[in-house]
């Protein structure tokens, strides 16, 4: 049997070689404003010369002429003594009810099996304060391969399952997730991937589930793994515009939970 590599939280550093095979790089950061006074206030970068000069050829009214009809009272269509015109298209409309948000469109599935060659169940207790209860199963024990990683982070806060139960993974994401599901596929020893799927919909039904030295067994429910890209750095997971999507109902996994200490 080949040994399968253990990818723990220490899971996210092996991501590293995984996102950069992928070109998945830092988002470059936004450049600091620039001094908005500089190419707003003068007009989007207009010279002061400009403006000095329009005001050269304005003829102001001569505040103390009584025949300037900008001083003349009684043409002032704003007399605050006469009542405006009521209109009424200017009536203020009814407050609407918000919109049902739309539903979500049906996922299209690029893969729905997985078949598995290999695979092992760890209980993670190097350090005992962070217990990490992993499953993995590989597509092939030679050459590329396709890994499906199941992890449970069972210290706070995330307090992944610990114990047979029905655990949804619905709207997961990998910077905070405490069921953690994902598909790594087109992978090498060194974990440099071509794609990463991560489960954000769906169950994981486990049956069996206790410490190490116990059986583990557990089935997948509807889950939906959609490709995403995984910032190196807040580890947050990103869907890929019109990216694939890995879909698994059904599918059982099982092992023995063997110590890690």
């Amino acid at each position: 049997m080949v040994p399968i590599r253990l990818l723990l939280a220490a899971s996210l550093l092996s991501l590293g070689p995984v996102l950069g095979a992928c070109g998945y790089g830092l988002q470059p950061t936004a450049p600091e404003d620039e001094d908005e006074g500089d190419w707003w206030s003068n007009g989007g970068g207009a010279g002061d010369e400009d403006e000095s000069d329009d005001e050269e050829d304005a003829d102001p009214a001569d505040p103390a002429d009584p025949d300037d009809p900008a001083e003349d009272p009684a043409e002032d269509p704003t007399d605050p003594d006469e009542p405006a015109d009521e209109d009424p298209d200017d009536d203020p409309e009814e407050p609407t009810e918000p919109e049902d948000p739309a539903e979500p469109a049906d996922v299209e599935c690029t893969f729905d099996q997985f078949a598995e060659a290999d695979s092992q169940t760890l209980f993670d207790v190097r350090d005992p304060f962070s217990p990490v209860y992993v499953h993995q199963s590989r597509s092939a024990v030679a050459g590329l391969f396709v890994e499906l990683q199941i992890l449970s982070f069972q210290y706070q806060p995330y307090l992944g399952p610990i114990q047979p139960g029905v655990y949804p993974v619905d709207g997961a994401n990998y910077a905070d997730c405490s069921l953690c599901m994902m598909v790594l596929q087109g992978c090498d020893e060194s974990y440099s991937c071509d794609k990463i799927f991560f489960a954000d919909e769906g169950d994981l039904a486990i049956a069996m589930m206790d410490g190490p030295d116990a059986p583990f067994a557990a089935t997948l429910v509807d889950v939906v793994f959609r490709e995403v890209t995984i910032d190196p750095t807040t580890y947050v997971s990103t869907p890929v515009p019109g990216g694939e999507a890995w879909c698994l109902d059904g599918h059982a996994v099982s092992g023995f939970a063997d110590p890690l200490f």
